[in-house]
């Protein structure tokens, strides 16, 4: 019985594995960029997003048969992952302006529209920072949650600010916070992707 395929290919999963952790962490054995990081995961033919969590983790292997991942190696997925994110980046800075803008013309519906977006798009871009905190890469190739560690952490503080004076209908605060906090933090996180990729060249 197949047991998991990996990239679509049959893959001998080794003996002795009794649970999908101990499994994944037999596929992502190695070091440096060469080194294999699993990126989706479906268990009898059903998509796992959150393959990671340690409830899953602890999963029987026989109950989730057939397992079949997808991986890239390391250094691939962390280039990868910079040029979406800087993609990302310059959505965002633009998103947030825009929301600025309605905020402080009290075009409300399209300002919460807007701000809707941009919050659904920050944590989509740092999920994807955040996955490639498994890549185990050299310092040169840092991905781009390593690399933007500290304005992600003043964009999520900025972000609390942002939904308690979007709850108080402070309608001028939300715009100063996206103006002036949250669009201008985006382009120096972009910056340092930028400057991280010229040293990793």
């Amino acid at each position: 019985m197949r047991i998991c395929t990996v990239n679509g290919s049959e893959h001998e999963a080794g003996s002795g594995l009794q649970t999908w952790g101990q499994l994944l962490a037999a596929l992502e054995q190695g070091d440096g960029p060469e080194r294999p990081v699993v990126t989706a995961v479906r268990f009898a033919g059903v998509d796992q997003p959150t393959f990671r969590d340690p409830s899953v983790l602890a999963l029987d292997l026989h109950a989730a048969t057939p397992v079949d991942v997808e991986t890239f190696l390391a250094g691939e997925l962390v280039a990868s992952a910079r040029q979406a994110v800087l993609s990302g980046l310059d959505t965002l800075t633009s998103a947030a302006r825009g929301a600025a803008d309605a905020f402080r013309l009290h075009d409300l519906p399209r300002a919460h529209a807007g701000l809707v977006d941009l919050v659904a798009t920050f944590r989509l871009l740092t999920t994807l920072a955040d996955a490639v905190g498994h890549a185990d890469v050299p310092a040169a190739d840092r991905g781009p949650g390593q690399v933007g560690a500290a304005y992600l952490g003043r964009l999520s503080a900025s972000l609390e600010s942002l939904i308690a004076f979007n709850e108080n209908e402070d309608w001028i605060s939300v715009a100063d916070v996206l103006e002036y906090e949250i669009a201008d933090t985006l382009p120096q996180w972009a910056a340092a992707l930028k400057d991280s990729e010229g040293d990793a060249s």
